[in-house]
């Protein structure tokens, strides 16, 4: 009997690099959410040494000025940095999506070829069977049984 062969060998092959690039798409995106996470993490850190380096009561009146800026200047840049994430988020969830789309997609013809190899094998032991029987029948007719 012939070798098994999908005649949708080629959809599912393309089917593999798509749902690969949808999670390399999704990787670059996680990345790009870290990164932005870890600046945040730096203006947070930023903010903390600020109130942590300074003894408010023996400073100047021009270095609380300039403290209360870097102050807003920072908490600004927290609040622009929050909101980087969140769209960044939503992004990540939409690529999650796309990955999770073509991963069904994938699945479906994949099951679709475990599906018609099952199917091939049983004819092919079908086959077997009959010509065994077939085999042994002519044995028997000739020996004389």
């Amino acid at each position: 009997m012939k070798k098994f062969h999908f005649p949708m060998q080629k959809l599912l092959k393309i089917k593999k690099y798509n749902e690969d690039q949808k999670a390399i798409e999704l990787g670059e995106v996680q990345a790009k959410l870290n990164k932005e996470i870890y600046q945040l993490n730096v203006f947070s850190e930023m903010k903390k040494s600020l109130f942590e380096g300074n003894d408010f009561l023996t400073t100047n009146l021009n270095s609380i000025r300039s403290s209360s800026e870097y102050l807003l200047q920072i908490n600004n840049n927290i609040v622009r940095q929050k909101d980087k994430i969140e769209l960044i988020k939503k992004e990540v969830e939409a690529k999650r999506a796309v990955l999770i789309e073509a991963n069904r997609e994938k699945k479906s013809v994949e099951l679709l070829k475990e599906n018609q190899q099952q199917a091939y094998r049983k004819e092919a032991n079908r086959v077997a069977r009959i010509n065994e029987d077939e085999v042994a029948s002519r044995i028997i007719q000739t020996s004389g049984l």
